[in-house]
């Protein structure tokens, strides 16, 4: 995808990237039409719409877990 034509959610998604208090945290983007290419290269969540719920709640409950598993052992290698 040209840089130009970069879907807002993914601007603002990199410029989060670009500050260190908000580099790592988890994204979810959610729409029918989603740049699936450009999600996958920067590991952000997706999530089609329609969406139920649950799947929702899954997908938040996923993100949050593994940022978590990755913060801890990033701590771990440095005891």
């Amino acid at each position: 995808m040209p840089a130009e034509i970069i879907p807002p959610g993914l601007e603002v998604y990199d410029r989060l990237q670009e500050r260190e208090e908000t580099r790592g945290v988890p994204a979810i983007m959610m729409s029918a039409a989603l740049p699936i290419e450009e999600l996958q290269q920067r590991g952000i969540y997706q999530l089609r719409k329609p969406m139920d719920v649950g799947g929702v709640i899954r997908m938040i409950t996923h993100a949050l877990a593994t940022f978590e598993e990755q913060h801890l052992y990033k701590a771990q290698q440095y005891h």
